[in-house]
């Protein structure tokens, strides 16, 4: 008998401000972000490993290695099920998710003639650009849920093409057909751009999830559909001078909505440019990771050396190799391995520090305590921020920093020099 459990993890947390333009001579212009997700579910252990999940795929992915099995993403999961039930607690559904459901931000997007907002998923872990077709269908059988759908009778400007695609995001797949249609942001519009019309999602994109597609902010290369990103091509377009993406990312719990992503530059009002480093990218398929020269955990180095970190808003944890993530929860107090996770007190006032380009960028530990260990509201421990899951190869071991660590920065990417800046936030 397989024991399951699904549940939903995406709930609106804010609403969303209008689009700004920034600096108008340089033009820059901001599009608010607003988080895809919440934490909340009956089964803690479980949602932390499909977080663990999805993140270890998608940083499978950007090293060009292949990705774990759905056999093996199910023994992952199985064994945190065996483990509650270890405890005496009965795990009740009809289907066992293998990994989160995607998270991240979201902003608006205008499609079509005549126009319509679409909420798009701002992704700096992959190119590409999505919504969903007109006849989309769930792989289940059913509809793509309660989204904004593309095609041929909403949109008089739309031109289908005969170019097939699939996405695999590691959580998930779709497909489809390219299409040309407007698209526009801030009223700067691409009149026949060339991007991806969904026919089929699988259910981690329907039902209640809040946006209608996603916006790929990696580089061309690391396009699936072999096309030109649509940062890039907004610089084709003259639209903007530098085909730069940066990202606030706002915690939730802080309450304050503040979350943005800038597109041509650096928004100056949201970072301290007395604090700010710029780095080469060194990933050569197309995403955005950058060498580390050195971890600290409460101001004590640990003496790692040949690590580099991939910068990915789609992911939310930070995943480090097993000896690594062993090292540095040995240097928190009253920390403890479950066999499965390490669990950190939840009002810890550990901190855990980057460094990256001479710049050390610490964690804050609300980020490093991430989710209550109990479903009962009791908040004495949390499973950490900080979990097992990096990639070595050939000598080289990276890391993944998702939004535990970009939370705590400003983030940008530059495509035109192919380096990454990061910057203490105001």
């Amino acid at each position: 008998m397989i024991l399951a459990i699904s549940f939903i993890l995406l709930t609106l947390c804010s609403f969303a401000k209008p689009i700004t333009r920034v600096d108008a001579v340089s033009k820059l212009l901001s599009v608010p972000l607003v988080q895809s997700h919440s934490l909340e579910g009956k089964y803690p252990s479980i949602t932390h490993q499909q977080h663990i999940n999805r993140g270890l795929q998608r940083l499978l992915f950007t090293q060009g290695q292949p990705p774990l099995s759905n056999t093996d993403l199910l023994n992952r999961i199985s064994r945190r099920v065996s483990a509650l039930l270890l405890q005496h607690e009965t795990v009740h559904s009809s289907h066992l998710e293998t990994q989160a459901e995607d998270v991240g931000y979201y902003g608006p997007m205008k499609m079509g003639t005549p126009s319509r907002t679409f909420q798009l998923l701002m992704d700096s872990g992959s190119a590409d650009l999505w919504v969903g077709a007109e006849d989309c269908q769930c792989d289940d059988g059913g509809s793509c849920g309660k989204h904004n759908f593309l095609g041929p009778t909403s949109s008089s400007s739309f031109h289908s093409t005969q170019e097939t695609w699939v996405l695999w995001y590691g959580t998930g797949t779709v497909s489809g057909y390219l299409a040309h249609d407007k698209v526009s942001i801030s009223g700067l519009a691409i009149e026949q751009y060339k991007f991806g019309v969904a026919q089929n999602e699988s259910r981690d994109f329907t039902g209640d999830v809040p946006f209608d597609g996603i916006l790929g902010l990696a580089q061309s290369k690391a396009s699936r559909q072999h096309t030109v990103s649509f940062l890039e091509s907004l610089k084709i377009a003259g639209h903007i001078d530098h085909a730069i993406a940066s990202y606030r990312i706002p915690r939730r719990r802080d309450g304050l909505n503040d979350g943005e992503l800038t597109l041509g530059g650096m928004n100056p009002k949201k970072y301290d440019p007395s604090y700010m480093i710029t780095v080469s990218n060194i990933n050569d398929r197309g995403f955005w990771e950058v060498p580390i020269d050195d971890i600290q955990v409460n101001g004590q180095s640990l003496g790692l050396t040949g690590r580099s970190a991939v910068l990915d808003t789609g992911s939310t944890l930070c995943l480090v190799p097993s000896a690594e993530t062993t090292a540095i929860h040995r240097s928190i107090s009253d920390s403890r391995s479950d066999g499965n996770a390490w669990i950190i007190p939840c009002k810890t006032t550990a901190s855990i520090a980057i460094t990256i380009g001479g710049k050390t960028f610490p964690i804050n530990p609300l980020d490093v305590a991430w989710i209550p260990v109990s479903d009962e509201r009791d908040e004495s421990e949390c499973y950490s921020g900080v979990s097992e899951g990096g990639v070595s190869t050939d000598g080289h071991t990276a890391w993944l920093l998702g939004d535990v660590f970009l939370k705590n920065v400003y983030f940008s990417t530059n495509h035109d020099t192919n380096e990454v800046t990061l910057a203490r936030l105001l």
